[in-house]
């Protein structure tokens, strides 16, 4: 066989060379992906329980108007910040199905999208701390709380006791921060390893 007949046969082999490398690469995408729109699923079912909760936990409770209606309008401001994460929650979702993972476009589309949509989960958890922190005073403590605050800023010590709620904000910031990191890493930090990890594989072959 001389060296014409070689490179016939290499090229005649070349294509199902190409196809078992995308399957190769397919098989290993699908089960990542499939791990992260089975955890969204599960955050945005989990998230339309606690609401259901909140608000029923709102309406069985008496409450005087100004607290309903102050818990009301919290809940509203967290639902039109709910509406834009989840608007672009659900386009990531949708999105990663429909991607060709077999393709190193594809699997650097998906990881960049990844962490973008982790970014905007972080800024997302911190805006809402302070919405969600409120609620929960509201409903767990009620009257007490309102009074206390209430005597507490129109006491002489004012300022000291401000810069105590203040503290406790900063520490639920910082609480929130923590948690949302943890979450993240044990729910998308393992995917993201995985995605990366066949995306060097592929720089190293391309």
């Amino acid at each position: 066989m001389n060296i014409d007949d070689l490179k016939g046969a290499w090229k005649n082999d070349e294509p199902s060379r190409e196809t078992s490398f995308k399957e190769m690469v397919m098989g290993k995408s699908i089960s990542p992906i499939e791990r992260i729109r089975s955890n969204m699923r599960m955050e945005f079912i989990v998230t339309i329980i606690t609401y259901a909760i909140m608000l029923w936990f709102l309406f069985r409770n008496q409450q005087s108007p100004l607290f309903f209606n102050l818990t009301l309008i919290t809940v509203f401001v967290l639902l039109i910040l709910n509406t834009y994460y989840f608007t672009r929650f659900y386009i990531f979702y949708n999105s990663i199905a429909r991607f060709d993972v077999s393709t190193k476009e594809s699997v650097e589309r998906v990881v960049f999208d990844l962490k973008l949509n982790m970014e905007l989960y972080r800024a997302y958890n911190l805006c809402v701390t302070p919405f969600a922190l409120m609620i929960a005073v509201i409903l767990l403590c009620g009257k007490w709380a309102i009074a206390f605050l209430s005597v507490a800023l129109n006491s002489q010590n004012a300022i000291f006791n401000l810069s105590y709620v203040l503290a406790a904000l900063l520490i639920s910031f910082v609480l929130t921060y923590l948690f949302t990191e943890l979450h993240l890493k044990s729910k998308y930090g393992r995917p993201l390893k995985e995605l990366k990890a066949i995306l060097n594989e592929l720089n190293d072959i391309t």
